[in-house]
């Protein structure tokens, strides 16, 4: 029987990483150093388990991933909790960004729900996009996709929120 690889060593044969090469440190949200991890590329914010910190009074979850430091910072759920965010290579599909902000459905992941957001343009294909309502684990590289009920409007890659 095939052996299926995990995400972790699809990542290391296809980057030619050598196990351990990300290794770096697990620091809380005060920068105090919590534990160790042997590569940053196996977290996702907003994961839950498999952090191997010990027991926390708190659940506590991936809050950022740093693979320049390699650093994996952790907190409690409201730190994953977000009101807005910065897309970049934005694409309207009209061809045009529009010229005022504009209400719309955004979408952050492919099968969570839409939530009513302005969008307003900033320029050279960015724009910041504020929510109704706080999102959770919301995270620089995903995409955010604009809709007007059915109709797509465009969208762009999260780089800052």
């Amino acid at each position: 029987m095939p052996q299926k690889d995990g995400y972790a060593s699809i990542v290391e044969r296809e980057a030619g990483i050598v196990r351990g090469e990300g290794a770096g440190e697990i620091v809380d949200a005060d920068g105090n150093i919590v534990g160790q991890h042997d590569g940053y590329y196996q977290f996702t914010i907003g994961q839950r388990r498999g952090l191997q910190i010990g027991g926390t009074a708190t659940r506590t979850y991936v809050i950022d991933v740093n693979p320049f430091t390699k650093r994996v910072t952790i907190g409690p759920a409201a730190a994953l909790e977000r009101s807005e965010l910065i897309a970049e290579r934005v694409h309207w599909i009209s061809g045009k960004a529009p010229s005022v902000p504009i209400e719309v459905q955004a979408r952050v992941r492919s099968r969570a729900a839409d939530v009513a957001a302005t969008v307003t343009p900033l320029g050279d294909d960015r724009a910041r996009v504020t929510f109704a309502q706080k999102l959770r684990a919301v995270a620089p590289g995903q995409a955010v996709v604009f809709y007007d009920n059915d109709l797509c409007l465009g969208g762009g890659w999260i780089a800052v929120w």
